[in-house]
């Protein structure tokens, strides 16, 4: 017979599985009161601009978005060694239109038959944001980690206008519109569309909100990038057109909120 998992391997796994169960009881016990994060876009039924400057979200957070991670969460920031970056009050530098922002991901992995630990960065990006007027940004970041996989950039560069509040336009060096944008990298909509984290191309986007609870997108984009890793042959001088549709309502007497989104990728 062949066993599945050496004797190392098995203690760490029941290690590790009391670990997490003892975890999980200290947090349910020691808290009277174990909220969602309404930080996050998809537990609150707030839309992504409302933490972020890009209208897709992530990276470059507004103003909500520097107060929410500073107050919110089970560990503050401010109350670790990060306390120098996020002690300030605002993310904002020299004067109230020039925003700066960083975002640094380090997986730690075991593998091999020895359990040997890697740690590689993933992620170590400075962002800047200006508002060169009233609801118009210029922004942009860069990645100091080696990208992986040819599709994935170390910049980005783009403006945003909302000429009105209920329409907003976005062109530059950006990441198309598509699916949610988990955190996780290895989600379904990523892997399967061959979408890797920091993949961006030349396009433009139109962002139109009829309703608190409906944002309709639309986008045109070079292929350039994505033909490098596509399993069929994608010619580079054509125009990808993405578009979405994101509904959001609220249940305000229960406290829940709800998403359904739908988008796509040509």
């Amino acid at each position: 017979m062949y066993s599945l998992l050496s004797w190392s391997e098995l203690v760490l796994a029941i290690s590790w599985f009391r670990f997490f169960h003892v975890g999980m009881i200290f947090l349910v016990v020691s808290a009277t009161e174990l909220p969602g994060l309404p930080r996050f876009a998809l537990t609150s039924g707030a839309t992504c601009s409302s933490c972020h400057v890009n209208v897709t979200g992530g990276a470059m957070r507004t103003e909500g978005g520097w107060f929410s991670i500073r107050n919110v969460g089970l560990i503050q920031p401010r109350n670790t060694f990060l306390a120098p970056l996020y002690g300030a009050k605002s993310n904002t530098l020299f004067m109230k239109n020039l925003r700066w922002g960083f975002d640094m991901r380090v997986q730690v992995a075991k593998r091999g038959r020895d359990l040997k630990r890697d740690v590689f960065a993933m992620q170590a990006v400075p962002y800047l944001s200006f508002e060169v007027r009233d609801n118009l940004y210029v922004y942009g970041s860069f990645n100091f980690v080696e990208p992986v996989f040819p599709s994935q950039q170390r910049f980005t560069a783009a403006v945003f206008y909302r000429p009105l509040e209920k329409v907003a336009f976005k062109a530059g060096f950006i990441q198309p519109k598509f699916g949610i944008r988990y955190d996780d990298h290895t989600v379904f909509t990523r892997q399967q569309a061959q979408l890797r984290p920091m993949y961006q191309e030349l396009g433009m986007e139109l962002y139109v909100t009829p309703k608190d609870w409906l944002t309709i997108t639309g986008g045109a984009y070079s292929p350039k990038n994505r033909a490098t890793e596509s399993n069929v042959p994608i010619d580079e001088s054509s125009v990808m057109i993405g578009g979405g549709v994101d509904f959001r309502p609220m249940d305000w007497e229960k406290g829940l909120s709800y998403l359904l989104s739908g988008s796509f990728l040509l």
